[in-house]
């Protein structure tokens, strides 16, 4: 019987919103603290700091990279001493954290277990005999500093069964328990950092799709891949194109303007604000709409070309206006290519899948 059946649907519902309320708290309170000490280390390697002095700094950082090593080095020891074997089983190193793998460790003696059992044992092994390994690890970089306590902590923060890193602080990861919260065995947490799926350039409508595209290569194979992407591009272009141009803040619009053309260089969303700005005057629309301006938020979008305008993009606030004429020009299949396709095959890439189907002769004869 749970130690909650007691309460009403009312009485539940009131704990989990105070719950929720505490942990949103907690988290401010822990990013505040963060904020501090990154602010305490900047502080002193900034020469009008009454404390400035790049010796400090220096310091700062390089005992932190020699104790992130301690820990890859004691961890792939005890892995080895256990599996019998000479191999780095750390998979990647963060500022503050180390990433390992422990699928040898798995399938060598509790590959028979279901994933939660899995989980369990992992949680086990991470507390009571990785956590002794750091604490000696830690103990020698105390001695090593001359450091007059140990004040170093790692604990473990997630247990996953796959993940991916496209480049430094460009990660997913399907987490099944995150720092002791425990996830439904069909609902693991997507953990993404970095990729396109949170990032504000990617076109909101697009946001979740590509979200739901990383999920799926974490937990199925490149058939079911290829099969969302697909689906989601017959969704793609139906849309507005308002909901697919992609978000910029529009700078140097005066500075990359030479009156009739475009400096070298100009990237494609200034070059789109300058063509916006220029087509208001040409077609006497700049007394009914307001031009592109230095530092505002807007959209671009590219065109095919030839086109009516004489460029390959064209940018704007909210909407374009329709005496431009220019929306069946728009290049709705190179935008999802840099959408979608580009930073699909930025992360199947290295495993060697594609976001696409990739046909052959046995297709054809097929």
């Amino acid at each position: 019987m749970s130690a909650y059946s007691h309460l009403t649907d009312y009485e539940l519902d009131q704990m989990i919103d105070d719950a929720e309320k505490q942990s949103s708290l907690l988290n401010i309170r822990q990013n505040v603290m963060k904020i501090l000490l990154n602010s305490g280390y900047g502080a002193t390697i900034n020469k009008y700091y009454r404390w400035f002095d790049k010796r400090l700094g220096t310091s700062i950082t390089l005992s932190g990279q020699y104790t992130i090593q301690v820990a890859q080095r004691e961890i792939n020891a005890w892995m080895n001493k256990l599996l019998k074997t000479d191999t780095d089983y750390v998979i990647a190193i963060d500022t503050d954290s180390n990433y390992l793998n422990c699928q040898p460790l798995v399938d060598k003696f509790f590959s028979d277990k279901s994933r939660d059992e899995i989980v369990d044992i992992l949680n086990k092994i991470a507390e009571e005999q990785i956590q002794k390994v750091l604490e000696k690890g830690f103990e020698e970089v105390r001695e090593y500093v001359g450091a007059a306590s140990q004040e170093i902590e790692m604990k473990r923060e997630a247990i996953a069964s796959s993940a991916f890193w496209t480049a430094k602080k460009r990660y997913a990861m399907a987490v099944w328990d995150l720092e002791g919260v425990r996830f439904p065995s069909d609902k693991p947490k997507i953990k993404v950092q970095g990729l396109e799926a949170v990032r504000s350039s990617t076109p909101g409508s697009c946001r979740q799709p590509m979200y739901d595209a990383i999920k799926t290569t974490l937990l199925k194979d490149e058939a079911a891949v290829q099969e969302f992407i697909l689906n989601f591009k017959e969704k793609y272009m139906k849309l507005p194109f308002e909901d697919i141009a992609f978000p910029r803040t529009m700078n140097n619009i005066n500075k990359c303007d030479t009156g009739t053309g475009f400096r070298s260089g100009t990237p494609p969303h200034t070059r789109g604000a300058i063509m916006f700005n220029r087509l208001l005057k040409q077609k006497g629309l700049d007394n009914d709409w307001e031009p592109m301006k230095e530092g505002e938020k807007g959209k671009f979008m590219y065109l095919r070309e030839p086109n009516n305008i004489g460029c390959d993009v064209i940018s704007f606030s909210t909407t374009l206006p329709p005496e431009l004429k220019c929306e069946q020009y728009i290049d709705k299949e190179l935008m999802f290519q840099k959408t979608v396709i580009e930073p699909m095959k930025g992360i199947l890439d290295p495993i060697g899948w594609s976001p696409e189907k990739v046909h052959d002769l046995l297709d054809f004869f097929n």
